[in-house]
């Protein structure tokens, strides 16, 4: 399989982020103690693309999706990319790119892959701009927010019920 160039430049600028793998991220605490809790913080500061979940580095790639992403899409090989999945959730629904055509698209262990119909460079552009302006993004409608201790970012439907949970909505 042959990466489209806007992801083989991506990866040679950075390979994904450190924790994105349950084995150095480790399972959820049944009762986490809050947002101040030493999970939550590494999650508050792995999930940060603009769909709220973390950049994929190259070998988890390689090793912990091709399975889930053949079995969704009932082919043998591995037609999809996965670039984005969330540390927070149990890296159980992500974002693909389909090389074929350079749309990215959704997956998730309950759901088949489905076509976002956009390229993986008009999703970074719209999600820089969406954090510098303050503002939703145009393909996934979220708005940027810094977590409740300051160390991470991630990304919320605009919904007022996050400030309350002590996140605030990078400002305009």
């Amino acid at each position: 399989m042959v990466f489209p160039p806007e992801l083989r430049a991506l990866y040679l600028i950075h390979d994904g982020v450190q924790g994105a793998d349950l084995d150095e991220f480790g399972e959820q605490p049944f009762a986490p103690a809050g947002e101040d809790d030493p999970w939550h913080r590494r999650a508050n500061a792995v999930d940060f693309m603009p769909n709220g979940q973390a950049w994929l580095p190259l070998a988890h790639v390689i090793n912990a999706h091709g399975g889930i992403l053949a079995a969704l899409s009932g082919q043998g090989t591995v037609p999809y990319v996965p670039v984005t999945a969330s540390a927070k959730y149990t890296m159980m629904e992500g974002t693909y790119l389909d090389p074929a055509t350079g749309a990215l698209g959704t997956w998730g262990d309950a759901q088949g892959p489905q076509s976002l119909r956009a390229g993986l460079a008009d999703w970074l552009e719209d999600g820089s701009a969406a954090l510098a302006e303050g503002r939703p993004t145009g393909m996934f409608g979220m708005c940027p927010y810094l977590s409740p201790t300051g160390d991470g970012l991630t990304w919320f439907d605009p919904d007022p019920t996050y400030a309350q949970d002590g996140w605030r909505p990078v400002p305009h």
